[in-house]
């Protein structure tokens, strides 16, 4: 199994994910996987994510419903997906994130960030970043006019009935939300989970990831985007670029442009040659039965 660099398992997209990608590239990283990866060039992988997310929801829910569970459902960091899994499962879902991200350098946004306990048990010589947001308000509020506003449209999700991989792709985005909201797996059936509200579920996502790095007994950095070059490089003992600001990408405007044209465009333009196909074919076919009843 390869062992990652660079594990940024809880940076939240618009946490600064994007900035921290380009800043690993910088510094002489060759394949960072962040969000924009399946969304874009590889969205074959929004499925094995899907398919990874059902997995683990399947498993809580049995966890859930075992007499053996003394884990109260209602809290959203209650238990740990892999606490209740055996070996055989847990081998599994190392497995299969590795077939995703074997060849990757280092890991940042979302999906990655919402398998953290599975991926800091998979790779454990990975070094660890806690990327956040320092003012929680302010990113409450970019996550929900960008990635819950554009994911939980209803003509977005129309529009992806009529493209496959437009698809898979919302589906991921919609299940991924869904995974910040109710917790680790909180979607599945009988699980008891309420939905949190943003903060919370920040806040929650973060105590859940370090108390298992602290069950592990790994040190990992605590970094924020305003630290800049000099606690990231010397984390990971490089040498602060001469010369080169630190990298500030994606901000609101910029992440609404990526979206509309490099994730969403050319789906959107086969979804809707698609339905206007569809519309064509019925117009032709109640043509067909009005002149045939003539």
């Amino acid at each position: 199994m390869i062992q990652l660099k660079l594990n940024t398992s809880s940076g939240f997209s618009r946490s600064g994910t994007d900035s921290l990608r380009r800043a690993l590239y910088t510094l002489g990283y060759t394949k960072v996987y962040h969000g924009a990866v399946a969304g874009g060039p590889q969205p074959a992988d929004c499925l094995s994510w899907i398919k990874l997310f059902a997995q683990r929801a399947r498993s809580l829910s049995l966890s859930s419903t075992s007499p053996s569970s003394s884990a109260s459902p209602s809290s959203p960091t209650s238990s740990s997906p892999t606490s209740s899994t055996d070996t055989s499962s847990s081998s599994s879902t190392a497995a299969q994130l590795d077939a995703i991200l074997g060849d990757c350098d280092c890991l940042t946004d979302l999906p990655t960030a919402l398998f953290a306990p599975e991926l800091l048990s998979a790779y454990p010589d990975a070094h660890v970043i806690l990327n956040r947001r320092r003012d929680v308000a302010a990113w409450a509020a970019s996550w929900e006019a960008t990635i819950e506003a554009t994911a939980l449209g209803w003509s977005t999700f129309v529009l992806s009935l009529f493209d496959a991989e437009m698809f898979w792709v919302v589906s991921s985005f919609r299940w991924a939300i869904g995974e910040v909201r109710y917790g680790p797996g909180g979607q599945g059936v009988g699980t008891g989970r309420r939905k949190m509200q943003v903060q919370e579920a920040y806040h929650a996502h973060f105590e859940a990831t370090e108390r298992v790095l602290g069950e592990q007994g790994r040190e990992w950095l605590d970094w924020t985007v305003q630290d800049g070059w000099g606690p990231l490089c010397a984390w990971l003992g490089k040498e602060v670029p001469e010369g080169e600001a630190f990298p500030m990408g994606n901000a609101m405007e910029e992440w609404r442009v990526r979206q509309a044209e490099v994730v969403f465009k050319p789906k959107v333009m086969r979804a809707v040659r698609n339905l206007a196909g569809l519309c064509v074919g019925v117009v032709a076919l109640l043509v067909a039965v009005w002149m045939a009843r003539k």
